[in-house]
């Protein structure tokens, strides 16, 4: 089993990996560590694959055949704070009988540090089908 550079490069990003994993009799699962190198500075996600191959006894590997023989291995970048969205910025349904209504936000594109978030609540407009502050919800 090797790793293989595609963005991501060995010694920079990721340390490369080249050994033999074995199995047990009756083992069915086996595990394999690749260490990756964080750093400080901003970079869009980069990958590596990490490739079967038969141990054949000789330094020539022969590339195992099959699709599940190769995988690619995506190093997410962490290094920006992110940017802050509604999980559904279209439309929240809250049924009148609930006390709470909860509005999800998600955090993107980097997840480095604490961010706080200002927000506030306002009415759609002036019809008589809008909830009003105060009546229908308490304002925040």
């Amino acid at each position: 089993m090797i790793t293989i550079d595609k963005e991501a490069i060995a010694g920079d990003d990721y340390e490369k990996v080249d050994k033999i994993v074995k199995f047990s009799n009756n083992q069915v699962d086996n595990y394999i560590d690749v260490q990756i190198n964080d750093d400080e500075n901003w970079e869009p996600d980069e990958d590596f694959l990490v490739q079967l191959y038969e141990d054949n006894g000789t330094e020539n590997l022969v590339e195992l055949k099959g699709k599940d023989t190769l995988t690619r291995v995506t190093i997410i970048d962490d290094d920006k704070p992110g940017q802050i969205y509604f999980e559904n910025a279209k439309n929240i349904k809250a049924l009148a009988s609930e006390e709470i209504c909860e509005v999800k936000l998600m955090r993107k594109n980097g997840s480095d540090g604490v961010v706080t978030v200002d927000y506030c609540t306002k009415p759609l407009d002036d019809s008589e089908h809008t909830a009003t502050p105060g009546v229908d919800y308490e304002s925040a």
